[in-house]
């Protein structure tokens, strides 16, 4: 969506002052009224080490963004807060002089929730305009950012590695971040003057004074991010993101960084953390998490295996299984391969979805081959290496379960939230386009529950590599008996059997009865939407998302 200011308010003064008058006047106008702003939780970035910080809930309206306080979490039981999708209405006497909304609960709150059924989108692609608001007094050391324009320009989007060219590379050219347009615009940059007192001022209070001096200036831009002096007050955070929204913060000694600018837009498509075990931004394998070099040079890497898939960049390449089901063999190339040859490797997949038949509740397993080659040549962690990991939904937090060599096995006890083991396999490498060693090799997997169905490394015949690279057999080295060819056949049975057809892929051409951009695809983005209003109505042909989309339990069936 465009945003566009057309209309001339000057507002000077701090946000408390911004919002007492703003309030002020719209009580004059209407004692009674009352005024809409849209829900947005907003997450805030540390460095490896240092303590998270909790995620804080504002509302945007046409003029600023309050912040909301009190009893958030209970007011918003069952919401999806993390969509952006959820409206308010406000009556303007719960609006506290300072601009904060107070929540109390539900039952007594005067605030008024309005859900819709906003279009989620498929994949995220095209062109998007970033405009870089830099919020500094240059007349004052302390309240400079360091930067000046020109130096801002070159680091969101001219040099080697940046908001752009990692969007840009990471995508194949399907996501382009450019500068956004505008009076008194510099190639995407503009320099607005903060308050007298910066120093100590939350970031929201910055940039709603920010945001009230480029009213007027028509400004054509998708994103708007906010660079701000050091000493104003960040909570704790290095930097903080907008939730499937337009706003970023990001202080000054972090606006050249490339980890910091990807990963906080990162949020604004909708993207959540991405973790390891005990830590919340541990994954070395993805922006989303927080082991890139923090520095302008950063990393040439991409994104995890269930943000790719939620980006929609390569879902020509996403492949959708049920193994509890049918047994799984997939063969998973990298996304340069993807990208290069993505015609000629029409059977492969970049990502695959591992997902109970059962319990739709249960978190999904993504897996991806981890290929140090292309636009993920630098990645810090795990290279090379089928990398498994575990997203609830869209928006969700992932974490890393396992990164597997070749011969390794992952055991996912209880997986399903039912008690079954899910067993996924390395069996090894296949010789690729870009040659037959590890690192240019495709990976081989099988993917089966323990009792209920299986796949065995065989499957793939003599098409792994030579024996440097490949699993020897199918019992693999420092694995336990249960992956013997003799519990193989146990588990073996007529109903399944190598032979059964294994991947589920949705009723061609469906919609719902909302419409044709009600597809299976947009049902794909989170999970609830399985469920959510309208999903139970029959369309023409009286088929539901239930019937006929893999995520919400339907589909069909083909051999893999």
């Amino acid at each position: 969506m465009k945003l566009s200011i057309p209309f001339l308010l000057v507002i000077c003064g701090t946000f408390s002052q911004i919002s007492a008058k703003s309030s002020s006047r719209r009580r004059e106008q209407d004692a009674n009224g009352s005024m809409q702003c849209n829900v947005k939780r907003i997450n805030g970035m540390v460095r490896p080490g240092q303590a998270a910080v909790p995620t804080q809930y504002i509302c945007h309206d046409t003029e600023q963004i309050y912040n909301l306080s009190g009893d958030v979490k209970s007011f918003f039981e069952g919401e999806d807060t993390k969509s952006g999708n959820i409206e308010i209405n406000v009556p303007y006497s719960a609006i506290e002089p300072d601009g904060n909304i107070a929540i109390t609960n539900n039952e007594v709150s005067p605030i008024n929730v309005t859900n819709r059924r906003k279009l989620y989108g498929t994949s995220i692609t095209g062109k998007r305009k970033v405009l870089v608001v830099r919020v500094s007094n240059d007349n004052i050391l302390r309240e400079k950012v360091e930067q000046d324009e020109k130096k801002l320009y070159w680091d969101v989007f001219g040099d080697e590695n940046n908001l752009k060219k990692v969007y840009k590379r990471c995508s194949g050219n399907k996501l382009k971040f450019v500068p956004a347009t505008g009076y008194l615009v510099n190639r995407g940059v503009i320099t607005v003057s903060p308050p007298q007192s910066v120093c100590g001022m939350n970031f929201k209070s910055v940039s709603n004074h920010a945001k009230a001096q480029l009213v007027g200036l028509n400004i054509d831009t998708d994103h708007f991010m906010y660079i701000m002096p050091d000493c104003a007050d960040f909570e704790g955070a290095e930097a903080w993101g907008e939730m499937n929204g337009t706003d970023t913060w990001i202080p000054s000694r972090n606006g050249s960084v490339a980890l910091v600018q990807v990963h906080e837009v990162g949020h604004n498509l909708g993207l959540g953390h991405s973790g390891a075990e005990y830590d919340d931004y541990g994954d070395k394998t993805c922006f989303m998490g927080a082991q890139v070099p923090w520095d302008d040079k950063g990393a040439k890497m991409c994104f995890n295996a269930g943000k790719l898939w939620s980006l929609g960049w390569y879902s020509k390449h996403h492949g959708s299984f049920k193994p509890d089901k049918y047994g799984v063999k997939a063969n998973l190339i990298g996304i340069g391969e993807a990208q290069t040859r993505g015609g000629a490797v029409v059977k492969e997949k970049v990502i695959v979805k591992l997902s109970s038949s059962i319990n739709k509740n249960a978190s999904h397993l993504y897996l991806r081959y981890n290929n140090g080659k292309g636009p993920n040549q630098g990645v810090v962690g795990d290279k090379n290496k089928v990398v498994i990991t575990q997203q609830y939904s869209r928006s969700s937090d992932s974490h890393i379960k396992a990164a597997l060599g070749p011969g390794e096995t992952y055991y996912g006890t209880n997986w399903d939230a039912r008690g079954n083991t899910l067993v996924v396999k390395h069996c090894g490498f296949t010789k690729g386009s870009w040659g037959d060693s590890p690192r240019l090799a495709s990976a081989n997997i099988v993917a089966y529950v323990q009792g209920e169905t299986s796949k065995n490394c065989s499957v793939f015949g003599n098409a792994l590599v030579s024996n440097a690279i490949k699993a020897p057999d199918d019992s693999f080295p420092g694995t336990s008996s249960r992956d013997s060819d003799s519990d193989y056949n146990r588990h073996k049975s007529s109903v399944y059997d190598d032979s059964e057809p294994g991947s589920c892929v949705d009723i061609p051409g469906f919609y719902d009865a909302y419409g044709s951009d009600y597809n299976c695809a947009w049902y794909e983005q989170e999970e609830f939407l399985c469920t959510s209003s309208g999903s139970d109505v029959p369309n023409v042909n009286g088929l539901t998302a239930a019937n006929a989309c893999c995520t919400c339990g339907g589909g069909q069936y083909i051999v893999t």
